[in-house]
């Protein structure tokens, strides 16, 4: 990540947060997420990563704080603005027409997107054709086209999500347990995807699996009770296994500031590389 990225990141929030009646959800996040990083949000259930990025994708308007967008403030924008000035979020259920085609599945999705540069909307059947191919080939799924969406296996509907949100040539694709319910060979196959696609767009995922988290995560934000915790980078070393094998336990408290993620056993380690008793569990909202 060069200087001027670190300086001007592609998201930035400062004193975000959501209140519902005396209920504090978010309160006073600062979060800056740079181009082209694949960040992973995780904490207990309860801790506030849904409604932080329902704030950041428009599906919620915060009660303080604001949003900016490369530089721009992007606060009131509504959802349906945002997906036009590149913020895509997929959901942690499968949003789709599951009477329709994987091709009419995209090809809505293609419709809906005005280009970015000139604001014209895709008419042409040519170009929503290509579009569409492009898409489906994209996320691994060229075969697919004339499948029915609801007779796709669970693995392949999270793609086919994915692929409706890669539609709108997103700057910032939001993912909320895009794992959930996936084979490990589809979990495997979802990483090296996800791997793919943060050469061109900054990805922001919402995980439990903590074995993803460590596969993919440049750094990790560690939220609870409704404010950020931590911002951590994730120590690599140590042995490697698959990724869609899920940390163990059940744990509901984050780790504490100053700790470092192991893939090697899932505990959090401290600076000096001592482990940090109490903590050998993964985080799950």
């Amino acid at each position: 990540m060069d200087a001027m990225a670190a300086m001007n990141p592609l998201l930035k929030t400062q004193n975000l947060s959501k209140h519902f009646g005396g209920l504090q959800a978010v309160e006073g996040v600062n979060l800056d997420l740079n181009e082209g990083e694949i960040r992973a949000i995780i904490g207990p259930n309860g801790a506030g990563k849904t409604t932080l990025v329902s704030l950041l994708s428009g599906r919620l308007r915060p009660s303080s704080g604001s949003i900016h967008l490369n530089q721009k403030d992007i606060t009131s924008y509504s959802a349906s603005r945002k997906v036009q000035s590149g913020i895509v979020y997929t959901f942690q259920v499968t949003s789709l027409f599951s009477n329709l085609s994987c091709y009419e599945n995209v090809a809505l999705a293609v419709q809906r997107i005005k280009d970015r540069e000139d604001g014209i909307w895709p008419r042409r059947e040519s170009d929503i054709r290509i579009n569409v191919r492009r898409i489906l080939e994209q996320v691994g799924m060229p075969e697919n086209e004339d499948v029915i969406a609801g007779n796709l296996p669970y693995g392949h509907q999270r793609l086919l999500e994915v692929a409706m949100g890669l539609a709108a040539s997103p700057q910032l694709l939001i993912l909320d347990e895009p794992t959930q319910g996936l084979a490990e060979s589809e979990i495997n196959h979802f990483c090296g995807l996800i791997r793919e696609l943060s050469d061109s767009m900054t990805i922001l995922l919402i995980e439990h699996n903590m074995q993803v988290v460590l596969e993919l995560a440049e750094q990790i934000t560690v939220m609870d009770h409704a404010e950020i915790r931590s911002n951590q980078l994730p120590l690599r070393s140590g042995r490697s296994s698959s990724p869609g094998q899920s940390a163990p336990g059940t744990g509901r408290n984050p780790r504490p500031p100053g700790t470092q993620w192991s893939r090697q056993d899932h505990t959090a380690q401290m600076p000096d590389g001592s482990p940090s008793s109490g903590f050998r569990k993964d985080c799950h909202e």
